[in-house]
């Protein structure tokens, strides 16, 4: 299928999603979908990561010894874990903008007009949020754990934003890159979207090519999103998933500080 770039400012229809559903188990599912960008000859793989919020245990993973922020390596997570990835945004000195871990604010907001966050609570959902929001969600008591990222690519109107199609704001429009965004339905359900080229040559699929953001704000929306936010694509991006048939990895190329791990929750715990 291919994705022409969606409109900014406004709502738009999306093409139907095809997904072709991989694997499954309690609470999650995982599959691929081939698009081909516009005006983008190569083919490129988007897996998708279906979730339900509440069978799972969310917490960021950010270790420091003596004071010392240590790499985040998807290799060393557990094997409890069921989906592990990177998250968020950095910079030299560690993870960028608002960090909550534990009930507790680690990190004060960034400032970004897409600026958006992802913050997890005590009922077990996971809500996308745009930078209006992020002044109020400092007072909400229910945020158990929240990182920021940019930019937004559905807001508050399930729009994309019309910053997103300005060359400005440390946004370019037409880039095309590695891809990893997050998204909630309003069914409550959690998407991950990560994109590869559609390749077999070793190594090949993490060439640093692919959509565009406002592709993938396309993709999203396609997929039932009604809130997405971009991660750290590129060479960053890294995502694992557990399922009853076993481990898949998609590696990045780059060190990061902070990733999010995903452990199941007691049945009991879930309702």
């Amino acid at each position: 299928m291919t994705l022409s770039p969606a409109p900014c400012g406004v709502s738009f229809a999306a093409p139907a999603a095809r997904v072709t559903w991989r694997d499954s188990s309690a609470g999650l599912a995982w599959g691929e979908w081939s698009v081909r960008p516009a005006a983008y000859r190569l083919p490129v793989r988007l897996i998708v990561v279906r979730i339900a919020p509440r069978a799972f245990r969310w917490a960021l993973d950010v270790q420091r010894v003596e004071g010392v922020l240590q790499p985040w390596r998807l290799g060393a997570v557990g094997d409890s874990v069921t989906v592990a990835l990177n998250v968020g945004q950095f910079t030299d000195e560690g993870p960028w903008g608002w960090l909550v871990h534990e009930a507790r604010e680690r990190q004060v907001p960034g400032v970004g007009p897409l600026a958006g966050a992802v913050t997890m609570h005590r009922d077990g959902t996971v809500r996308v949020h745009d930078a209006r929001e992020l002044t109020a969600l400092r007072g909400d008591t229910t945020v158990v754990e929240a990182f920021q990222s940019f930019p937004t690519l559905l807001d508050a109107r399930s729009q994309v934003p019309a910053a997103l199609c300005r060359a400005r704001d440390g946004v370019d429009p037409e880039h095309r890159d590695i891809r990893f965004a997050i998204g909630t339905r309003a069914d409550g359900q959690v998407l991950l979207v990560l994109s590869r080229l559609d390749t077999d040559v070793p190594l090949a699929d993490r060439t640093p090519l692919g959509p565009t953001t406002r592709e993938m704000a396309m993709a999203l929306r396609a997929l039932g999103a009604t809130r997405a936010l971009l991660l750290d694509g590129g060479l960053s991006a890294q995502l694992l998933v557990r399922t009853n048939a076993g481990a898949r990895k998609w590696p990045g190329l780059r060190v990061v500080p902070l990733g999010l791990v995903l452990v199941p929750r007691e049945p009991a715990a879930r309702r």
